[in-house]
């Protein structure tokens, strides 16, 4: 999590991320799909849209579920990169079965249209 936290640096083009990370398990694009997830609160920052990776699993023993984690690349309307975060998801979202083939060829600058 260090090493992508490191790599995806603010200011990256969408093509740069997918070179550097490869198809995300997820992308989010638009305010309506956004909504459901923490990047919403990046609106501030221009959020428009998101690439969601699967990073690993964890249990929580306090709820008795398996968690993932993820991490989350937050990008504006032209496709670049503003901001970064981790977190986690449950085993209910579809993005959290770590072992489904996920990936999206889904981008979010040419969804803007």
């Amino acid at each position: 999590m260090d090493g992508a936290f490191t790599a995806a640096r603010n200011g990256l083009s969408e093509a740069e991320v997918r070179n550097t990370f490869g198809p995300p398990d997820l992308v989010v694009v638009g305010s309506q799909e956004l909504e459901k997830f923490p990047a919403a609160n990046m609106r501030g920052l221009g959020a428009y849209g998101l690439y969601i990776y699967k990073v690993g699993t964890f249990a929580h023993p306090p709820t008795k579920q398996i968690y993932s984690e993820l991490f989350y690349i937050v990008f504006d309307r032209a496709g670049n990169v503003v901001f970064v975060m981790g977190g986690s998801g449950s085993n209910y979202e579809a993005v959290a079965d770590i072992e489904t083939d996920t990936r999206s060829d889904r981008r979010i600058a040419s969804a803007r249209q």
